[in-house]
């Protein structure tokens, strides 16, 4: 794993960026290259700041400008180390914008990175090798942790028929000369660096429309190129059936839309903006995959793990409510097997394939994303519930994601919020199941 430096964790202590306003010129496809401007608001939450680091990988630097003029700045090791004009006191808000440009950054895993592939340019937030996993830096300078969340807004330059989609709502399309079109993108939510997200090509799109238990209605954006939208729509007709469980089961979607995008690389959970790869139609994977990622804009997106090594709460529960999709889908016997056959998987193969027994809440860099966070996570949630028992459980757990909603949380911070529900005493669950390796 790449230990290579990046802006620390403690950082959000000290200073909270706010919004990033990305002005990003995707009209040279031919060459592979794009130009970034990036605006980011940001606020002081201690006396004595003189200085802004951001993470952000393999670009080139042209310019930090502030209100006051172009500021000094170093870069190197990842780290772009901005010198502010005046030292900030708490409570005290600025802004700087980074001009930059740069080509392709991919994670040497083939997962993770800003890409131009098969005619289309996209991110994907996570890496598998690189550290820190949260892969925000690879396009966007940014506090590349996943406790740092902020607002976006997307201003996308293209050409021809390539179309962007990113975070957020459609605020606008206007047509600035000839083919040349500004497309801009809202995010009013906070949302951590790694689900920021881009993807442009020459689209077409489904629409439909999802009713809220709010009473809003969602728009829903699938977008596929031209030999896959038939089987994009085919794939996904068990959308809706999954969301309107998912939110009887665990609370009101907190979001604008729901978005797919199919990219050659995925499948990811940016929020809004799901990349989804064409390679799983027709598989006995499409389903699931579907549901897991929606399943991210409640555990992960809207509640997100404070550190990688707590990577369960995040894809661990995403995979729970993948499998948890098939009661709605099948009918509960469905959703047994499908549980039970995790099940014995994880028993003969997690230690195996993981490298031995671990814990739930400690996982090591290497295995972030390894059978114990995803198929032992599921595992563990479907045990709660069962220990729990429905008439509590999903109460509690609509009320965790509530009390959490755009905020982080630990695995101890989930068994402390459970009991303080009525009728719930998680301690011996949270030590026998999570806090120690192996099975009980």
């Amino acid at each position: 794993i790449n230990q290579g430096r990046a802006a620390s964790v403690t950082i959000s202590d000290s200073i909270d960026l706010i919004k990033h306003t990305v002005f990003l010129d995707l009209t040279d496809f031919s060459s592979q290259t794009k130009s970034t401007v990036c605006t980011i608001e940001f606020e002081s939450l201690v006396d004595g700041i003189n200085t802004l680091p951001l993470d952000l990988k393999e670009q080139t630097i042209d310019s930090v400008i502030h209100a006051s003029g172009s500021l000094n700045y170093t870069y190197s090791n990842e780290l772009l180390d901005i010198e502010l004009p005046t030292t900030m006191d708490a409570g005290t808000m600025d802004q700087v914008t980074v001009y930059y440009h740069g080509t392709e950054v991919t994670d040497p895993s083939g997962f993770g990175g800003f890409y131009w592939n098969s005619g289309i340019a996209y991110n994907i937030g996570v890496a598998f090798t690189d550290w820190p996993p949260s892969y925000g830096r690879a396009w966007i300078p940014c506090f590349d942790n996943f406790v740092e969340k902020s607002m976006y807004e997307f201003q996308v330059l293209t050409e021809g028929e390539i179309t962007p989609y990113c975070n957020g709502r459609l605020q606008s399309t206007d047509t600035i000369g000839g083919d040349t079109i500004l497309t801009t993108w809202i995010l009013d939510q906070e949302i951590s660096s790694y689900l920021a997200s881009v993807t442009a090509s020459d689209y077409e799109r489904i629409e439909w429309a999802f009713e809220s238990i709010s009473g809003d209605t969602i728009p829903v954006y699938l977008a596929a190129e031209s030999d896959d939208i038939a089987n994009l729509e085919s794939n996904f007709e068990n959308l809706e059936t999954v969301f309107h469980a998912f939110e009887d089961w665990f609370g009101v979607y907190r979001w604008p839309r729901i978005g797919y995008c199919m990219t050659p690389v995925g499948a990811m959970e940016h929020s809004t903006n799901i990349s989804y790869p064409p390679v799983l139609f027709g598989s006995g994977a499409a389903e699931s995959v579907m549901a897991h990622e929606l399943a991210h804009e409640w555990f992960g997106n809207l509640v997100t793990c404070d550190e990688p090594s707590d990577m369960w709460l995040n894809e661990g529960w995403a995979e729970f409510l993948s499998i948890l999709a098939y009661e709605a889908i099948s009918g509960p016997g469905e959703y047994r097997e499908i549980m039970r056959d995790n099940h014995y998987d994880v028993l003969h193969r997690a230690h195996y394939l993981d490298d031995g027994f671990l814990t739930m809440n400690q996982l090591p860099p290497e295995m972030t994303y390894g059978e114990h966070a995803y198929n032992k996570g599921a595992c563990m949630a479907h045990t709660l519930r069962g220990y729990i028992g429905d008439d509590l459980f999903f109460d509690a757990m609509e009320a965790f994601l509530t009390a959490n909603e755009f905020q982080n949380a630990s695995s101890e911070d989930l068994r402390d919020f459970l009991n303080t529900q009525p009728g719930i005493d998680v301690t011996d669950f949270f030590n026998d199941w999570i806090f120690q390796p192996g099975w009980a």
